[in-house]
């Protein structure tokens, strides 16, 4: 068994490289795209849960555009026409970066999974909008709120109404009213 030419092992890491880049660039547009979709509007989650998904989402994009620059010097070296073939020494730099910029990759990843978590916050009750309606058409728009039983407890724009169970025919929930 002969060792590898210095020469093939430096194009084999390089093109490993440039395989990783390209992956690399699809997972930078999906941050970048993740994080220009981000909807904090109507979110359940509370103030400081959505100041941290926005920074993770942010330290996502930044990991995410370091891994990229680690495997790109990889995959692109610049070398000027007369450069000398790579030594075993920087090969094995080579492949040091490129398992770190691998790396890297997964750790943007994630870190955008962990700041997109907080879309699954649940609803509060006392934030659900709904929609009632009594058994001759007339309905209300309002929150829900704490109410004897038997009876419903509406916030609405006009005030707090208290509205008798047995004479509602529907409750939905809605967006907004």
């Amino acid at each position: 068994m002969t060792p590898a030419d210095p020469g093939d092992a430096a194009g084999s890491l390089a093109e490993s490289a440039r395989g990783w880049h390209r992956i690399q660039l699809a997972v930078l547009g999906f941050v970048g795209l993740c994080g220009a979709l981000w909807g904090g509007d109507g979110s359940a989650a509370p103030t400081w849960l959505q100041q941290a998904a926005g920074v993770l989402a942010v330290l996502a994009f930044v990991l995410a555009c370091l891994a990229v620059v680690l495997v790109g010097r990889v995959a692109y070296r610049l070398e000027g026409p007369t450069a000398a073939p790579a030594t075993p020494g920087e090969l094995t730099g080579s492949a040091r970066q490129l398992r770190t910029g691998v790396r890297t990759t997964y750790l943007a990843l994630a870190v955008l999974v962990a700041a997109t978590l907080s879309a699954w916050w649940p609803a509060s009750p006392e934030t659900a909008t709904v929609e009632v309606s009594d058994a001759s058409g007339q309905t209300w728009c309002g929150r829900l709120t704490e109410a004897p039983p038997g009876v419903i407890g509406l916030v609405t724009d006009g005030g707090t109404l208290g509205l008798q169970l047995d004479h509602l025919s529907e409750i939905n929930q809605v967006p907004g009213c």
